[in-house]
């Protein structure tokens, strides 16, 4: 009874497979994407590697990074990708980084490690 239960689970399991390898799945078509790249029309920030880039309160954030071997730690801004603007900070601000995340979380900009003159760091900053 048992050897004949097993063998039942076993050729029902067999058939599903069968059936499943006999369809053909075709991938949903991937829709174009086309790039154009923005005129800026005001001062923008300095050539930039490991820098952070995110959207918030409906603008793109430009955050930190390097220029060759100069650590920043910048906010730029835009409402649109042309026009930059330096975002002032009042009171502390995070040290010069690169290499670091910076996440949108509870209507805040964080900005989480990286590094600082080749030195790893680990702080947290968050924005008021």
């Amino acid at each position: 009874m048992k050897q004949s239960f097993i063998k039942n689970i076993l050729a029902g399991s067999l058939l599903v497979l069968l059936a499943a390898c006999g369809k053909e799945d075709t991938p949903a078509p991937v829709p174009a994407l086309a790039f154009t790249q923005k005129t800026i029309t005001s001062t923008i920030f300095a050539p930039l590697i490991e820098h952070s880039a995110v959207s918030f309160n409906g603008k793109l954030w430009v955050i930190g990074g390097r220029s060759g071997a100069t650590y920043r730690n910048e906010i730029w801004n835009s409402a649109d990708g042309a026009a930059w603007s330096p975002v002032a900070i009042t009171g502390p601000v995070f040290p010069i980084r690169s290499a670091h995340k910076v996440l949108v979380f509870n209507n805040k900009l964080w900005i989480i490690a990286g590094l600082s003159n080749a030195v790893a760091l680990n702080d947290v900053w968050s924005s008021a």
